[in-house]
C-alpha cells in the first residue's frame, strides 16, 4: 500500500530533517532533498521543530533548504552510468553491477565525471569486494 510506505518513509526519515544544516556530503544532501516525499517531510519536520526546543528555528530551515535546490537545479540527475553503460563496456553482469552503479552516481552528484578507465577500475574494486565477502560468508 503506498500509504503505508509513504508513512514508514516520513517516520524513518524525518529526524533527518533536523540535521540538514549540519550535513555536509554533498551527497547525502541530494539524495535527502530529492526525495519524493520531501515535501511531505519537510511539513512533518516543521511541525516536529515547533513541538520540541529543537535548537533549529523553522525559519531558518528554507534559507538552507533554497541555498542546496538553487545550487542544484537537477538534484537528481538520471544516472550517467547505467546496467547498459557496463554492458557497452564489455563488463560481466553479475551482483557487482549495483553497487558500481550507485557508487558512480555518488560521483556524479559530487559533480565528478568518470572516465571509462575509472568506471572499469570501480568495477573491478567492487568485484573483489563481493569476492572477499562471500569468502568470509563461508568460512
Amino acid at each position: 500500500n503506498a500509504e503505508v510506505e509513504l508513512v514508514t518513509n516520513l517516520v524513518r526519515d524525518h529526524m533527518n530533517y533536523h540535521n540538514l544544516p549540519k550535513m555536509k556530503d554533498v551527497v547525502k544532501i541530494r539524495r535527502f532533498l530529492g526525495k519524493k516525499y520531501f515535501e511531505q517531510l519537510r511539513i512533518l519536520g516543521d511541525a516536529d521543530t515547533r513541538g520540541t526546543l529543537n535548537p533549529y528555528p523553522v525559519a531558518l530551515m528554507g534559507p538552507v533548504i533554497e541555498k542546496y535546490r538553487s545550487q542544484f537545479p537537477d538534484m537528481l540527475p538520471y544516472p550517467n552510468v547505467t546496467g547498459a553503460t557496463l554492458i557497452t563496456m564489455g563488463l560481466e553482469k553479475g551482483p557487482a553491477y549495483k553497487r558500481t552503479m550507485e557508487l558512480c552516481y555518488n560521483e556524479q552528484l559530487r559533480g565528478k565525471t568518470l572516465t571509462s578507465k575509472q568506471i572499469k577500475g570501480i568495477f573491478v574494486a567492487v568485484s573483489r569486494e563481493i569476492e572477499n565477502e562471500n569468502k568470509l560468508s563461508r568460512n
